[in-house]
């Protein structure tokens, strides 16, 4: 793979807003760009385009949060990353 880019995605669930870095990579061998939200472990997907990743993981971070609500799972934040 090679090196990926970082940005932050605002994701809105029910009446609170929460603000995720997510990295997307190209993979050559797959031909897509995958996108990630560290903070949210398993909350990932791809795209054939950087954009389409892009769209595809700020549609899956509130579907993944509202997961973790559903179950009583906290969300983290920021700060879990430094």
């Amino acid at each position: 793979m090679t090196s990926g880019s970082k940005t932050t995605i605002a994701a809105s669930t029910l009446m609170k807003e929460y603000q995720f870095p997510v990295v997307i990579e190209y993979d050559p061998e797959e031909d897509a760009y995958l996108a990630d939200c560290p903070l949210l472990q398993g909350c990932y997907t791809d795209g054939k385009t950087y954009e389409e990743a892009l769209e595809n993981i700020t549609d899956a971070l509130p579907l993944c949060i509202e997961s973790r609500l559903a179950i009583g799972d906290p969300i983290p934040t920021r700060e879990a990353l430094l």
